[in-house]
């Protein structure tokens, strides 16, 4: 991978982040479980209000912060992640589940 461009990194860190949207997503609406922090969001989303995106970005930047704080590397593809995840998980929902798009 190290005779990649910077350029097609990116893109593969993109890529995959939305594959991980993807998955989320699959999980909550088919009742296949999920993730706990994703199970949490959705409650204080039901109950306060807070947006999905929102909660994760934060719940994000605090692992982010705490494992830099303790000694790990924080490079490109980790921020693209942080910003990534929670919008783009309410983008993939929206694309594949909200009923007023169909026809």
């Amino acid at each position: 991978m190290h005779d990649l461009s910077l350029f097609i990194k990116l893109i593969i860190v993109i890529a995959a982040n939305f594959c991980f949207s993807i998955t989320y997503v699959l999980l909550m609406k088919f009742g296949n479980g999920m993730y706990a922090i994703d199970a949490i969001l959705r409650y204080t989303e039901s109950k306060f209000g807070l947006r999905y995106d929102i909660g994760r970005i934060g719940v994000d930047a605090v692992f982010l912060s705490t494992g830099f704080f303790f000694g790990g590397i924080v490079g490109i593809g980790t921020v693209i992640a942080f910003i990534l995840t929670g919008p783009g998980t309410l983008l993939v929902e929206k694309l594949l589940f909200d009923k007023k798009r169909r026809v």
